[in-house]
């Protein structure tokens, strides 16, 4: 990659931490993409796979940017702060930012796991042209569930086990997968359901990996599935960074195939 800026851009209540991916070899897309991350519980493993999509793509001709939410990665605000309706300010501002900073009309988006719900609220407060809801969980309890396996994996595995549990602040803050979660942020996301999260930009797909807890065929979406078992509720993978070369070869074919350049 020869260019990359990262910087804070100002977001409804914090700074976030955004790295711009600019693209190379002379060609012009008329459109940018943004990618948006999981929560804190996924982070780190998704991390390395998005760097290297945008990597891939901005040497393809496309700008992207990928940015932390508040309170989580580098952006203001403290862990455990955040939630999804924040979360869905900031991505607004970034998208709006990448607009002006890249010059392109339109936007394409890619999420994951609890990004595809950002994802999907975005493209009904702003024009986007594709949506990728990458491994979108069957819904908000069965996102929480994958967590709650997580956590009692990794803590059956710890040396450090017989260290007890944080307690819950009741009515504050909850713990999942070893970060503070407020419990009526906990709560928004067992909530969440397809039936009720319509996407609406110009293009939609998904994109579901094969084994373990895969993603769904989300309604009114083109479907590409991808032989790569990711293992989403599986501790094993937690920690590990997520090195995905036919995902992330899909998710470039995806973000090529509107005919719009």
């Amino acid at each position: 990659m020869k260019r990359l800026d990262s910087k804070f851009i100002i977001g409804p209540h914090s700074r976030l931490f955004s790295v711009y991916s600019e693209p190379e070899g002379g060609l012009v897309r008329s459109s940018a993409v943004l990618l948006l991350y999981p929560g804190d519980q996924e982070y780190k493993m998704v991390h390395w796979a998005y760097r290297s999509l945008a990597t891939h793509l901005a040497k393809a001709g496309w700008p992207v940017l990928r940015f932390d939410y508040t309170g989580t990665g580098d952006s203001a605000g403290e862990t455990g702060t955040g939630n999804l309706d924040l979360w869905l300010k900031d991505a607004e501002v970034a998208a709006d930012y990448l607009r002006l900073r890249s010059g392109c009309l339109h936007i394409q988006v890619v999420g994951v796991r609890l990004g595809v719900f950002v994802a999907a609220r975005l493209s009904r407060s702003r024009k986007l042209l594709n949506t990728v809801l990458w491994d979108a969980p069957v819904s908000g309890a069965g996102y929480l569930a994958d967590l709650a396996n997580l956590e009692s994996g990794q803590r059956a595995v710890d040396r450090f086990s017989k260290i007890a549990r944080p307690a819950s602040n009741t009515g504050f803050l909850d713990w999942t997968f070893g970060f503070p979660m407020p419990i009526w942020h906990k709560d928004m996301i067992g909530g969440l359901n397809w039936a009720n999260e319509q996407v609406r930009s110009t293009y939609c797909h998904s994109l579901i990996t094969s084994g373990g807890a895969g993603g769904i065929h989300v309604l009114g979406s083109r479907c590409t599935t991808v032989d790569e078992a990711l293992g989403w509720g599986l501790s094993t993978k937690a920690q590990a960074a997520l090195l995905v070369p036919q995902c992330l070869k899909a998710i470039a074919g995806i973000i090529g195939r509107p005919q719009h350049d």
